[in-house]
């Protein structure tokens, strides 16, 4: 029924959620729409939306986007989303990989290093949208076959590297985290689960060092005993096993994860400090 109340409504619940993960107020943008009629997808037709909402419609909203900065500068980085056996027109010795590029670019016959398994792959075939290419770069969804990988020893969350410059490979390290509308606070040793790209992976807050200003980062209060809702702090997370991750600083997407605790999203996060850097032999 087009209800202008209920839209305010998720409007106002998503905004709250979105700010806490880190989006700008000014980048956040609401468009009703209908998927199984179509409506404001190109146009606007029915009097029950246009009667309170006089807005872009979705294609118009996208349209007016900015073009996102692709960190075409630095080196490959790409976490893999789904994997099968079997080649992309390369034969039936390769793993084929898909995912998007988070950095750099790729072509046919540059030599990888799928961390942290520590194993390379030379590219035989990639596609984008399904369609064959011989290039593809940071922002592209691709889907690349890759000779030389035994698929047991693959898994989603692993990431493709440069092979001269892989990834870092912690179990251990420092990040700034903005704590939900939690109603039981996290406190040291409280076991959670870390979600960063495609990989989950079980972790433990170790040390809560501090808690800051959110708009200044400012230091309130050192060595706090608990982290109660809506508080921005500096924690210290050591994960069961060693992981893919980079700073905040180096890498916006890869520097990125959630914690989970039962089925709650209790906090967002961003690395800030690797604490033990594993030497991947």
């Amino acid at each position: 029924d087009w209800s202008q109340e209920r839209f305010e409504y998720i409007k106002e619940k998503l905004t709250y959620f979105l700010l806490q993960v880190g989006f700008r107020k000014q980048k956040v943008f609401f468009v009703p729409t209908s998927g199984f009629t179509g409506e404001n997808l190109l146009r606007r037709k029915n009097p029950a939306l246009s009667s309170w909402y006089s807005g872009p419609t979705l294609i118009e909203q996208i349209d007016a986007f900015e073009t996102p900065h692709r960190t075409l500068d630095k080196p490959f980085r790409m976490s893999i989303v789904d994997l099968f056996k079997g080649g992309i027109g390369a034969g039936g010795g390769s793993v084929s990989v898909s995912g998007r590029i988070e950095a750099g670019s790729v072509q046919i016959g540059d030599q990888l290093v799928v961390m942290p398994i520590n194993e390379v792959g030379t590219v035989k075939a990639l596609e984008i949208g399904e369609e064959p290419a011989k290039w593809a770069a940071a922002g592209d969804n691709i889907l690349m076959s890759l000779a030389g990988l035994d698929i047991l020893h693959l898994s989603t969350g692993n990431i493709v590297c440069d092979v001269n410059k892989p990834i870092t490979v912690t179990s251990y390290f420092r990040a700034q985290i903005v704590t939900f509308d939690i109603h039981i606070p996290l406190t040291i040793g409280v076991p959670v689960i870390l979600h960063h790209q495609s990989l989950t992976e079980p972790a433990t807050i170790t040390k809560l060092t501090a808690i800051l200003n959110k708009n200044t980062g400012e230091i309130i209060k050192k060595n706090p005993r608990a982290l109660t809702k809506n508080v921005t702090a500096t924690v210290e997370i050591k994960v069961k096993r060693p992981i893919c991750i980079e700073t905040f600083q180096d890498s916006k997407e890869l520097g990125r994860f959630m914690l989970r605790a039962g089925s709650t999203t209790v906090a967002a996060g961003i690395g800030g400090f690797i604490l033990l850097c594993w030497i991947v032999p």
